[in-house]
């Protein structure tokens, strides 16, 4: 009987260990051992070196499991026969095959999973040096199973470390920000110059006739470091100027027209990826870019901070200014920025007007873009154009007629 219990105890603990020892392996992931590496673990070395080829060790301990439930089995067998009539054998069998269940399947796997990378480690060189004592079973099985394999590497999706990211960041094991950074990474190729960019109607800029002296003001009050410098012409970029070269200018008391100051821009196309666009900044070491389509039409200006901001998201600075809207004056008129929509001003004036953005609606008016000090009645509002720019309505001033 002695004998009979100690073969079935050989048969549950090897069983066991070829179980837990499987589910250990696959479930410690690639990175987890690259780290455990960097940190000079005990076993990480022999751990990569079979995570770089797991089908063989995988086999190794798959005929070591098959060697322990079914020559085991047999030898278990024979004993009982011994031990116990046709009923006790049947009512044997029946027990010993619920604990190799419960001892030597669920309980090794559901530990091996648990605690996968310190029991990988920890039996890394013993399944090494197994996986070589069995290598010419092992052959002959690759040869039998090489037609049914697939041959192409495996390989990790954006997708998965997405979702991995994503997972992480439930569980607590990544940071909200730096989950939210790896899920930007991912986007950033697929977001365009032409996404992120400020379109030509807004953006603040200089004509290349203008003197220091008339740009004083504009000089005052921008807070922008560098400024596109247009021609005559809104597609005729000439350059591009920086805030300091114009305040050193007025510094000095130069009066010198803008274009005998105008740095080389850069032109990229609309469809340009952020990725892309990040290293044509890093290569070019400048910051700003004019963005046009495929005819060569200037669409609007990207820099590197808009790029950045798909990152990190959102950077305000201290030159950054918030303003409203809509402003009321004490009058009863309006100064109303020209990207608000028409239907939030027809409920604050409550009256009708058609769809679309204000300064849309002025341009359409007139077919062009209005001059500072113009005035036009449209749909029922008298409106003045209370600041612009030769490239775009900075500001009106709105009343109900």
């Amino acid at each position: 009987m002695m004998l009979l219990a100690l073969a079935v105890l050989a048969v549950l603990v090897g069983s066991a260990l070829c179980s837990g020892t499987e589910v250990a392996l696959l479930s410690a992931s690639y990175g987890q051992v690259l780290s455990a590496e960097e940190e000079g673990r005990r076993g990480a070395k022999t751990l990569r070196s079979l995570k770089d080829n797991p089908a063989r060790p995988i086999m190794a301990i798959v005929i070591g499991n098959n060697i322990a439930n079914i020559v085991g089995s047999i030898a278990v067998g024979a004993l009982a026969a011994e031990q116990f009539d046709s009923t006790g054998v049947g009512v044997f069998s029946a027990v010993l095959t619920m604990l190799v269940i419960v001892f030597a399947e669920i309980i090794p796997k559901t530990i091996g999973e648990r605690w996968a990378l310190p029991i990988a480690l920890s039996v890394a060189p013993a399944l090494k040096l197994f996986t070589a004592a069995l290598w010419p079973i092992i052959v002959v099985v690759e040869v039998v199973a090489k037609p049914f394999q697939r041959n192409e590497p495996v390989s990790t999706s954006e997708a998965e470390i997405d979702a991995l990211a994503a997972l992480g960041k439930r569980v607590g094991v990544i940071e909200p920000d730096e989950g939210e950074m790896i899920h930007r990474v991912f986007r950033l190729n697929d977001v365009t110059a032409g996404d992120v960019m400020t379109p030509l109607g807004r953006i603040d800029s200089v004509r290349g006739r203008q003197t220091l002296e008339e740009l004083r003001p504009f000089v005052k009050d921008s807070t922008h470091t560098r400024i596109p410098v247009f021609g005559e012409q809104p597609n005729q970029v000439l350059g591009s100027v920086t805030l300091r070269m114009l305040l050193e200018g007025l510094a000095d008391g130069q009066d010198v027209a803008v274009s005998e100051l105008v740095q080389p821009v850069d032109f990229v196309p609309d469809a340009m990826s952020c990725d892309d666009l990040l290293e044509h900044f890093r290569a070019t070491r400048r910051h700003l870019a004019m963005v046009v389509d495929a005819n060569g039409t200037v669409l609007g200006l990207v820099t590197m901070e808009d790029v950045i901001e798909q990152l990190v998201g959102e950077i305000v600075d201290e030159t950054d200014r918030e303003e409203r809207k809509v402003l009321r004056l004490p009058s009863g008129e309006l100064l109303v920025d020209p990207t608000v929509e028409t239907l939030e001003l027809a409920g604050t004036l409550e009256m009708k007007l058609p769809g679309g953005r204000l300064g849309e609606l002025v341009v359409q008016q007139l077919g062009r873009i209005p001059d500072e000090g113009e005035e036009l009645e449209v749909s029922g509002l008298f409106i003045r154009v209370e600041r612009a720019t030769p490239q775009r309505i900075v500001q009106l001033r709105v009343v109900k007629r």
